[in-house]
């Protein structure tokens, strides 16, 4: 949903929201021709998504305590307990 919702804002704002139906029509010509190329960069393993810094290392810490739990080194609700402390406001 992320991706698409920021798809539409980026799309929105190069626009200003004034398109009549022939010039969307173009715009989304041009646009299925660059998801066509993006596709080919991911399959090649020369693009990658952009993740902002905080979430990469949140994820990282993450990923770090599923491998205690497997371990049996984790209780479940120790896990859960460091799951809340990452993911908290």
């Amino acid at each position: 949903m992320g991706y698409v919702e920021g798809w539409h804002n980026r799309q929105t704002g190069k626009w200003n929201g004034k398109l009549d139906m022939y010039q969307l029509a173009i715009v989304l010509h041009k646009e299925a021709d660059y998801v066509d190329v993006q596709t080919v960069l991911v399959s090649d393993d020369l693009l990658r998504r952009y993740h902002k810094h905080r979430y990469v290392d949140v994820q990282g810490r993450m990923n770090d305590y599923w491998e205690q739990y497997l371990a049996g080194d984790l209780t479940t609700s120790q896990l859960l307990h460091q799951a809340s402390y990452l993911t908290a406001p």
